[in-house]
């Protein structure tokens, strides 16, 4: 929590108050700053916007930034919570003829099934960590914007 400083207990007190959203604008606003936060591109070492208009968007982050973490680890986890039932494809049927080998011991049994992790689990879960990182890097140049306002 280098961002807004504190110890574990202001974190929990934060996270607890980012997930109540006011309805109407304050949520149309928290959704737009979302989508923008997917989109917004930053150059390789992450030290500056590929736009420079993202600037201006960016200077709303700092005040949503924990609701805007809460939505999307909360939209992340409902996704897999709906793909964690998806069945693993149908195994490859044994032949008649290695199911009598491995009866009478010349074959060994087949390997146990590997766990099924679909793929959409592993895509949410990459999309959440990509823009959870971009969050914090959208933080920290709009942090260092404002202390060169300063100066």
């Amino acid at each position: 929590m280098p961002y807004y400083g504190g110890s574990d207990e202001d974190f929990k007190k934060l996270w607890a108050e980012s997930k109540l959203v006011s309805g109407g604008q304050a949520s149309t606003e928290l959704i737009k700053q979302v989508n923008w936060l997917k989109k917004v591109k930053l150059d390789e070492l992450a030290r500056a916007f590929v736009q420079p208009s993202d600037q201006y968007l960016a200077a709303a982050m700092p005040s949503l930034a924990p609701k805007a973490l809460f939505y999307l680890y909360r939209s992340a986890v409902r996704h897999i919570e709906r793909s964690a039932w998806e069945l693993p494809p149908p195994l490859i049927k044994v032949s008649l003829v290695s199911r009598l080998m491995q009866k009478l011991g010349v074959e060994g049994p087949p390997p146990p099934p590997a766990v099924f992790l679909p793929d959409s689990i592993l895509r949410e879960t990459e999309s959440y960590l990509v823009n959870a990182i971009k969050l914090g890097r959208v933080l920290r140049l709009q942090k260092k914007a404002s202390h060169r306002e300063r100066a």
